[in-house]
């Protein structure tokens, strides 16, 4: 949810990315059919960073002001989820950063330029087979958490048992995306041959405090 200043108020938005075709689907000749007639639509050319800039970066003030905001990435196996939320090493060990690692490092930059203290923490779970799986716990198989609503604040859940890592720098957030991405439970499909069988929340926690001639206050 974020906060809109212009008269045509939204609190959601949605976007649709095109990937394009992987060899079978070229093999088969399929077509590809775009209409932007009704909807606006990144093609299979836009990069990510244009998505970026369109989609989530408008977000992150919102973000460092204390509201919650929420990126969803939904579509069939093999659409490109995974690659516009968390982007790819190469065969050259060139990154491909998704909106993850973007958000964060533009997180980093507004909080360094804020006379603030501050700190970053995230998590990173797995919804498997309805059951919820810690995939940043210490041990080698994924930790299962428990979760329930939090009656001290209507609306709101605990999940009891969720690792909270902080991180303050790229280099971490790529270890951990690769970390949880290797615990996914993945399989093959007739349209993915490692489509990831589970849905993945990865969340991203920004406390700051303000430096006063008064002193700190949250």
């Amino acid at each position: 949810m974020a906060k809109q200043s212009s008269k045509e108020e939204q609190n959601i938005n949605v976007f649709v990315r095109i990937r394009p075709n992987n060899p079978v689907e070229n093999e088969a000749k399929t077509l590809e059919v775009l209409s932007k007639k009704e909807i606006l639509i990144f093609d299979c050319h836009s990069s990510q960073q244009e998505i970026y800039n369109a989609v989530v970066s408008p977000l992150i003030p919102e973000v460092i002001s204390g509201y919650n905001c929420t990126v969803f990435a939904y579509g069939q196996t093999g659409t490109g989820k995974t690659y516009t939320m968390e982007g790819f090493h190469d065969q050259d060990n060139q990154i491909s950063s998704g909106i993850i690692p973007r958000a964060l490092a533009q997180i980093f930059k507004v909080l360094s330029n804020m006379n603030t203290e501050s700190s970053v923490k995230v998590s990173y779970l797995e919804l498997y087979n309805e059951e919820l799986f810690d995939l940043l716990s210490q041990c080698n198989t994924p930790k299962a958490i428990r979760i329930f609503e939090d009656k001290a604040q209507k609306g709101s859940v605990i999940l009891q048992g969720l690792e909270e890592l902080s991180v303050t720098e790229l280099g971490q957030v790529y270890k951990i995306l690769e970390q949880g991405s290797e615990r996914r439970r993945i399989a093959s499909t007739l349209m993915n041959s490692s489509s990831s069988r589970s849905h993945a929340v990865f969340t991203i926690v920004v406390h700051t405090r303000e430096i006063t001639v008064k002193g700190r206050s949250w």
